[in-house]
């Protein structure tokens, strides 16, 4: 039997380093709506119509005004406690079985979207995620039950602030995908100004001729013109318990 898989999308506009960046303007659009629409148009029949946590903070109104303007559902809750943003989002959308994803990465790959997916399905495991993609490629796909234990149970600030690391941290039950060759020295999240320019680049050299463009065509267009690469090279992320919360 399908897993039905409900995305939640953490979306905020009040980034530390990169304030507003969910709604910068990429290709003509915003890259909460690339995200979106990314995530709308994956070829399985698991995910359904994907939800966009927010906070009740009133600089968020353009979120759920740009929410409103794609579709989309919009849950708005706490700005500080993201465990409980997102786990209201899955009540309020009786979410069995969520996906989450971090709006800041709007070059996710569909089809290693797709292969998490299908381990999950396959598999027992109540957590999974993907490990040695590209920093940005990255998803996890948990139970609600998981969910809710990690809301009623973690109380160190970091696991407020980052919804998961009180599930991966018991390890129970817990599945990883490795993605092979490593490419994790590779950075296509979006932190910085000199992330933002890397992504806007790659974005006008693919996007034009395919939309979805994935993984395979951001290598090909790096190995062309490495150069592209010399942009955010400097720029370090964050541990988890340093990370502002989306």
């Amino acid at each position: 039997m399908v897993k039905k898989i409900t995305p939640i999308l953490q979306a905020r506009m009040g980034a530390t380093r990169l304030p507003g960046k969910v709604l910068m303007q990429v290709c003509g659009d915003s890259m909460l709506a690339h995200i979106v629409r990314r995530v709308t148009c994956q070829k399985t029949a698991a995910l359904t119509h994907p939800v966009v946590a927010t906070t009740i903070s009133p600089v968020d109104d353009a979120i759920e005004a740009e929410c409103a303007r794609l579709g989309v559902q919009c849950s708005r809750g706490s700005e500080d406690d993201v465990l409980s943003r997102f786990y209201k989002a899955a009540m309020e959308h009786g979410a069995e079985h969520i996906m989450r994803i971090c709006c800041d990465n709007p070059m996710l790959d569909l089809k290693i979207l797709s292969e998490l997916v299908k381990f999950y399905q396959e598999n027992k495991f109540t957590y999974v995620a993907n490990s040695q993609t590209p920093l940005g490629l990255a998803a996890e796909v948990f139970t609600f039950t998981r969910l809710e234990e990690a809301h009623l149970y973690g109380k160190k600030t970091y696991h407020r602030e980052h919804v998961t690391p009180f599930m991966y941290e018991s390890g129970i039950d817990c599945g990883c995908l490795a993605f092979e060759p490593n490419l994790s020295h590779l950075r296509f999240t979006v932190d910085t100004l000199e992330d933002f320019v890397f992504i806007t680049k790659v974005y006008e050299a693919l996007y034009k001729k395919s939309p979805e463009f994935g993984l395979d065509e951001v290598l090909e267009l790096l190995r062309a013109q490495p150069e592209l690469l010399e942009i955010n090279k400097e720029i370090e992320q964050k541990k988890v318990n340093e990370l502002s919360p989306m």
